[in-house]
């Protein structure tokens, strides 16, 4: 489950940027130059089983490649319960799938996105479904910006929604990572979650 302004389908051959943050839903889909899914031993996901959430900015060559795929797409309020993949889910959410009228200071906003308390509900009825292995939040905001409280607050209602754990980042309480591996750490029964970019030290799990 993809959920991003932006269908992150580029390839090598199509990048005009560069930028590799425009790749790993085609990487993950084993489309482009799969050099590093090889060298991590990682195995396509069958695009029959990928649904890619409100990606209402893509490029020419990206509809060019989703157009040749089975990938499946949404809306984030016209999410089917009954039509996820089958077997574990992982969810990807980028938060820029938001409308930027609801989230300050987002690096590449684009209009016409859902609230976040609509993102928050869906990623809620997924986790609900019991089948979640492991949500990944990207929190695609200028960090040096004045909305910091309003930013941690949709994280901490992402990270609730993801696990039913109602915790407060900084707190001693949060169960980050496990002391001796520095490995996410999950509690039994719930998916693990990892926030990249939301926060001073870039990268956390719980």
């Amino acid at each position: 489950m993809w959920f991003d302004a932006h269908a992150d389908f580029h390839t090598q051959d199509t990048t005009t940027s560069g930028y590799l943050g425009g790749l790993p839903l085609a990487l993950a889909a084993g489309v482009g130059t799969l050099t590093l899914p090889a060298a991590l031993g990682l195995h396509p996901v069958p695009e029959s089983r990928i649904v890619l959430v409100d990606a209402r900015d893509t490029d020419p060559p990206e509809q060019i490649l989703l157009g040749r795929t089975a990938v499946r797409h949404s809306g984030v309020g016209d999410l089917d319960m009954t039509a996820l993949p089958d077997g574990q889910l992982y969810v990807h959410v980028d938060v820029d799938v938001c409308d930027p009228s609801g989230v300050p200071d987002l690096l590449y906003p684009v209009p016409a996105g859902c609230t976040p308390a609509e993102l928050v509900a869906a990623v809620a009825r997924i986790t609900a479904t019991g089948r979640v292995a492991a949500v990944g939040i990207a929190a695609t905001w200028n960090h040096n910006g004045a909305a910091g409280a309003a930013h941690q607050d949709l994280l901490q209602r992402l990270v609730q929604a993801s696990t039913g754990v109602n915790t407060s980042f900084g707190s001693s309480a949060v169960p980050w990572t496990e002391p001796s591996t520095g490995r996410p750490r999950s509690p039994t029964g719930r998916p693990s979650v990892t926030c990249s970019g939301g926060w001073p030290g870039s990268r956390s799990a719980i």
